[in-house]
């Protein structure tokens, strides 16, 4: 069973080469924007899992709660490598366009299955 630890959406994310530290820049829950649709240049989730050993499917979707449109996705790989031990995933979303100023939601899946999400606002 996999438990979600915690999840951020932030300006960068990125683990040290030495300390193998995560590194978390700017936390934010909006996106100020005034024109749309607006093009926003980057910005990463980074999201803490912990559970049973393995390797797991992990993906990031953007939905726009109004409309419930998929706005963008990253996939990729968690590994769990002990039993009950953690697993750091940091997904890069780059040149991601919102329709319309409101409110967004990430929902967090793992072998898509969702154990999470977080929301933010654009506009």
């Amino acid at each position: 069973m996999i438990k979600l630890l915690f999840v951020h959406i932030c300006e960068n994310a990125f683990i040290s080469e030495g300390s193998k530290n995560l590194n978390i820049i700017g936390i934010f829950e909006n996106i100020g924007a005034r024109n749309f649709p607006a093009v926003h240049p980057k910005f990463s989730v980074v999201t803490g899992i912990q559970g049973d050993a393995g390797s797991y499917d992990q993906t990031l979707v953007i939905i726009n709660q109004q409309t419930g449109q998929e706005i963008s996705r990253v996939v990729g790989k968690s590994n769990i490598l002990t039993p009950n031990a953690k697993a750091i995933f940091i997904g890069n979303f780059l040149m991601i366009a919102f329709p319309m100023a409101g409110k967004y939601v990430v929902n967090i899946l793992i072998n898509n299955n969702k154990i999470g999400d977080i929301e933010f606002n654009v506009g």
